[in-house]
């Protein structure tokens, strides 16, 4: 259950010791993508539900591989936003997750352009994940929302732009 996932995760960042071999879960450990039921997801194909490397990929149903491990800069203020994607990428991380919402997009996007112009990394080898924020939810609203965070994060593109959540009650 949703709950005992929560009790779980929590005991791991309270500092108490993770157990030995968790079953996968939804948003589960170890980068895992699996459905609620267990089992891996569909569009998980030959994704073994186990990192090997920190360059293991899953295989959209559309065939776009997607980095299994990401840095997430959910909370984080600009400057550590900005070191976190540096050394996230010096380390080998392919995948940045970020949002409109979280404000940090530019900073997000000057990691990334400071390390394709120190050559650590190619632009197409990184998966940039944004999200639409609810309130912006809507075809004009998304459309416009999409450009600003393209414009925040100074990119001809991203890889993944994600509804940071279904709102049906905007009804848009």
């Amino acid at each position: 259950a949703a709950s005992d996932v929560y009790k779980r995760q929590s005991r791991v960042r309270s500092g108490a010791q993770r157990p030995a071999r968790p079953r996968p879960t939804l948003g589960g450990w170890d980068g895992v993508v699996v459905c609620p039921g267990g089992g891996a997801h569909p569009a998980a194909r030959g994704f073994n539900g186990r990192m090997d490397s920190i360059s293991d990929t899953i295989t959209l149903n559309d065939g776009t591989p997607v980095p299994v491990l990401g840095l997430g800069v959910w909370q984080l203020d600009d400057d550590a936003t900005y070191a976190s994607t540096r050394a996230a990428v010096e380390a080998g991380y392919r995948h940045i997750d970020t949002a409109a919402v979280y404000g940090n997009e530019p900073a997000v996007g000057r990691a990334v352009a400071d390390a394709v112009a120190a050559g650590d990394v190619r632009r197409e080898d990184l998966f940039i994940t944004t999200k639409l924020w609810n309130a912006d939810q809507g075809l004009d609203e998304g459309c416009a929302a999409f450009q600003a965070s393209l414009d925040r994060l100074g990119l001809e593109y991203v890889d993944l732009y994600l509804l940071h959540w279904p709102c049906p009650a905007y009804d848009r």
